[in-house]
């Protein structure tokens, strides 16, 4: 039972030898223009990310290029007895333009929102959006990263 037991194990290790990381793969793409409109930090910490997917040392060259436009909303979720906010919801919407190799790829819509609680002090609050805001637009980032290597 145990020699059984050992073999099976090894065979399932064996079978999973070969995991790679979906971001670890380097892409074929060269970046012609990257257009950002709208909110300029949001935009700032996009473009690094999406930056990253570039390599200028690959053999077949896919030349990209985007137009991305950001528009960060925030709203009154919720309220209590007294009309006050009691909870905020942060919304970051994003239009993609993709033009693959001068050609029109699509264009794409991606929406991120999170929903948190009020503050006391208006200083704790905003420390609080800024730190939701970058988790927000690492999160939308990894979207777009996932929709352009389906590109290819």
């Amino acid at each position: 039972m145990i020699k059984k037991l050992l073999i099976l194990s090894f065979l399932f290790l064996y079978a999973c030898s070969g995991y790679t990381p979906v971001f670890s793969k380097k892409t074929n793409y060269k970046f012609n223009s990257i257009e950002l409109n709208g909110e300029k930090r949001l935009n700032q910490i996009l473009y690094r990310n999406i930056k990253s997917l570039e390599n200028e040392n690959a053999e077949n060259i896919i030349f990209l290029s985007l137009k991305i436009n950001t528009q960060k909303t925030k709203k009154i979720y919720s309220k209590d007895t007294k009309g006050n906010p009691n909870k905020y919801k942060m919304e970051i919407q994003t239009s993609l333009e993709v033009d693959l190799n001068n050609n029109s790829a699509g264009k794409k819509d991606f929406i991120v929102s999170e929903v948190y609680d009020d503050f006391d002090s208006q200083f704790e609050l905003n420390k609080y959006e800024k730190k939701i805001m970058g988790i927000m637009t690492e999160r939308l980032s990894e979207k777009i990263i996932i929709y352009l290597r389906t590109l290819e």
